[in-house]
């Protein structure tokens, strides 16, 4: 087993190419071309230089199904399969965080099997194999096994599967690094959940109770000895992490995003609030989605915002977007740095920052991690 891991992550790196260099992180064709490869070195040497102690590589979306151009519209006994153009796509994408990183681990970012921000997913995930949770497991695993085994075979220390959302799920991801341990460096795997309450989220067993705690010790039953399993939240608001951390739940890493914006999934208002970098003012965009929910309560916007959030009723969308974009936008490095000190007195050993992070919320992190470490040793 590798000696406990601990750090401060980079900023989103697909997000930062976006919002510096005003290139696409989801078009692969744009984020490999020569613009795309050095904006993607430079965004990685930035976070280095603001503080980051572990590498990730920019392999979220270097997948075809994460942009569902195969969709759930194939039998759940398909095989996924890698075609070779995304294949090299995660092979540059992890020589360029090598190069940058150096010893440092790094990490093959993967995409959950389900979407955060298509609800239906979870619909057609669940009836998967009749129901069955070994046939979902079984299915997480062939999808994600293509991805990993080039990940692997790259050089990755590690998979770091962000937002996930199904505990099977988690376990066929887990599976796929076991099977690949002998024959690689990977040596951790890091699977962090976007939350929706206190528990792990479950949309399928509801399991009352399920801790993260639960999770990590099945998780480390699937994966062997030979692998360090951590566990965390990402991808949700600093409050939600607070919640998670003051209930008493044991967790190893968490990097909230950069709006402090609630415990459910939201993707659908992050993009209102531009925090991918479509609109530069956050406030302004707050201001524009209000107007137009206020103005138009059968919008395409607030359609989109329905099926995004699972509400049955678009008026129950309406009400809830209302919320989220009534709480300020985002969360200064200097509260973000007292959720950080106090994950990590609750024993969170890896921090950073989601959705909407930037250099100066890495400096903040370094500086908390930092801090917590001198006082340790008191």
């Amino acid at each position: 087993m590798s000696s406990p891991l601990s750090g401060v992550l980079p900023a989103p790196t697909g997000s930062e190419v976006r919002r510096r260099f005003g290139i696409n992180n989801g078009d692969m064709n744009a984020l490999l071309s020569q613009q795309g490869i050095e904006a993607i070195r430079e965004v990685t040497q930035t976070s280095i230089r603001s503080g980051a102690t572990l590498g990730v590589s920019s392999t979220y979306r270097a997948t075809p199904f994460r942009g569902h151009n195969t969709g759930w519209d194939f039998h759940d006994s398909d095989r996924f399969e890698l075609p070779e153009y995304f294949a090299q796509a995660n092979r540059t994408l992890v020589h360029i965080a090598r190069e940058s990183y150096g010893s440092v681990p790094v990490f093959g970012n993967i995409a959950p099997t389900t979407n955060t921000s298509r609800s239906p997913d979870d619909q057609h995930y669940a009836q998967i194999g009749g129901g069955s949770a070994e046939a979902r497991k079984e299915f997480s695993r062939q999808r994600q096994d293509a991805q990993i085994a080039v990940l692997a075979e790259a050089g990755v220390n590690g998979i770091l599967v962000e937002a996930c959302r199904h505990p099977d799920d988690a376990a066929g991801i887990a599976r796929s690094v076991r099977d690949r341990v002998r024959r690689s460096s990977l040596r951790y795997l890091i699977v962090s959940f976007e939350a929706e309450n206190l528990r792990v989220p479950d949309p399928i067993h509801l399991r009352d109770g399920y801790t993260f705690g639960d999770m990590k010790g099945e998780l480390q039953q699937e994966v062997g000895s030979e692998v360090q399993v951590l566990i965390g939240a990402n991808c949700i608001g600093a409050s939600a992490i607070r919640e998670i951390v003051q209930s008493g739940q044991s967790l190893d890493i968490a990097y909230p995003n950069e709006a402090d914006i609630g415990t459910f999934d939201s993707s659908a208002v992050l993009d209102l609030f531009g925090i991918f970098g479509e609109v530069q003012n956050p406030a302004e965009a707050r201001h524009l989605a209000l107007e137009s929910l206020d103005r138009d309560g059968h919008s395409t916007l607030v359609e989109d915002l329905r099926i995004a959030l699972g509400f049955p009723d678009p008026s129950e969308a309406v009400s809830a977007a209302s919320r989220i974009l009534a709480q300020n936008a985002s969360t200064s490095p200097e509260a973000l740095q007292a959720v950080w000190r106090e994950c990590l007195q609750s024993g969170v050993r890896i921090i950073g920052i989601c959705c909407g992070g930037q250099p100066h919320h890495v400096e903040a992190a370094r500086r908390s991690f930092d801090a917590f470490g001198r006082a340790d040793e008191l």
